[in-house]
């Protein structure tokens, strides 16, 4: 529940923010390669080592002929999402199932990277990684973290 919580008050943050945003704003886009850093505020799933509160990623948002937008990651995190733009908000999950960890057990990894407040090269940007599974086990790590576009 705290976690849904987290996710929902996060996203609307994301809302008010781009609803609120400055109109002069140059690059409406988040295509191209982002260098991120995260600061976890719960790490339940022990994502990086205790007693670290964050970690840098490198996201490369593209898109495809058909128009799809794709974001491919440089960390174990999530690997490669389809994303959606819509009203300022680009969203990516990767969602993961099956006998993960061959133990015989069904899991499912949902790991999930949200983007706004889009400033031309810069975002705000939030992450979350969930695993759940089939024999109860259950964790979630949350971070929000500023992008910064490359190119």
């Amino acid at each position: 529940m705290r976690s849904l919580h987290f996710v929902l008050s996060a996203l609307a943050s994301f809302s008010i923010v781009a609803c609120n945003s400055n109109n002069n704003t140059t690059n409406t886009s988040y295509l191209g390669i982002w260098d991120v850093r995260y600061n976890l505020s719960t790490d339940d799933c022990q994502l990086v080592t205790p007693g670290i509160t964050g970690f840098v990623s490198e996201h490369d948002i593209s898109e495809l002929d058909d128009g799809t937008m794709i974001l491919t990651s440089n960390d174990t995190f999530i690997t490669e999402a389809t994303a959606t733009q819509s009203d300022g908000i680009l969203t990516a999950i990767e969602d993961l199932s099956g006998d993960l960890f061959g133990d015989g057990s069904f899991c499912t990894q949902t790991s999930s990277v949200g983007y706004s407040q889009l400033n031309d090269n810069d975002a705000t940007t939030l992450f979350e990684f969930r695993l759940e599974c089939n024999d109860g086990f259950l964790c979630v790590s949350q971070a929000l973290g500023q992008a910064t576009r490359r190119s």
